[in-house]
């Protein structure tokens, strides 16, 4: 500035030139340090936004892993409950069968002793496919149409059982028809460990969106001492594979003596 004014350069220009530069290099000095601070805010947020992104997946796996790990434990006690209450029952028939020299008898019991462990063996083999991500071909979840061979087995090990289908049941997407099988193995299951009935009668009606389930015996009712079902594992499982439809269930004494299962699902909305 002091060059410029011997120069002959009139003050007030001179000092206003050199104030204005000195403000222009404060305000970029000022603009550089917002955008060093904006870029470390940004920087922040995005690692603050990625931080919270990995929290979440991984609570959306642990999730998924709690879901699968309940589903293995109804399939496992699904398949060991009901395949030991059979093998329980009828390992007593042939007892006395052998007892009262009863030999015919003895080898059906046993007959039925090895094909409820053929197929527990089958269903194992499914879900243990799974604990190993076996690539291979996974066997179907039983379903309605394997309900007659499920209530024969159980007639067969001395506690009748009559199955009565009405409406339309072909077509019903497959986890319903498993659903419905499997209420159906532990009400039965649960018949043959406390009911002492002599008579099981389970009723499967499709009508308009929805599906009612009923499952009655004549037995002794709600029976005292432990829960039905390991613990309640059975029947907390059966009220679980419900839920996850949508559906509701009702477990209890029936008016007319014995104890009652009764479920109902909702069916999609295409055969309202």
């Amino acid at each position: 500035m002091g060059v410029r004014l011997v120069e002959g350069d009139d003050v007030s220009i001179v000092v206003g030139l050199d104030l204005g530069s000195q403000a222009a290099l404060m305000l970029a000095v000022v603009a550089l340090g917002d955008a060093v601070h904006s870029r470390r805010s940004l920087r922040a947020e995005m690692a603050r936004q990625a931080a919270a992104a990995a929290e979440d997946h991984r609570r959306e796996a642990a999730l998924q892993v709690e879901a699968e790990r309940l589903r293995i434990a109804r399939e496992v006690h699904d398949t060991l409950g009901h395949t030991m209450s059979v093998v329980t029952l009828q390992s007593a028939v042939a007892e006395e069968a052998l007892v009262d020299g009863a030999s015919e008898h003895a080898r059906a019991a046993l007959a039925a002793i090895r094909s409820a462990g053929g197929s527990a063996m089958s269903e194992l083999r499914a879900t243990l496919g799974t604990l190993r991500r076996d690539p291979g071909a996974r066997e179907p979840a039983p379903g309605i149409d394997q309900l007659r061979a499920l209530v024969d087995g159980v007639s067969r090990s001395g506690l009748p059982v009559d199955l009565r289908v009405t409406g339309e049941v072909e077509g019903l997407p497959a986890v319903v028809g498993a659903t419905v099988y499997r209420v159906v193995q532990e009400a039965l299951t649960n018949a043959l460990r406390h009911a002492r009935a002599t008579r099981v009668t389970v009723i499967l009606r499709v009508a308009g969106s929805g599906l009612s389930l009923e499952v009655l015996d004549d037995g002794c009712g709600t029976p005292s001492g432990p829960p039905l079902g390991s613990g309640g594992q059975g029947l907390r499982g059966m009220s679980e594979r419900v839920a996850l439809l949508g559906g509701t269930v009702r477990i209890g004494d029936a008016d007319t003596g014995g104890f009652r299962v009764y479920a109902h699902l909702p069916l999609p909305g295409s055969r309202a």
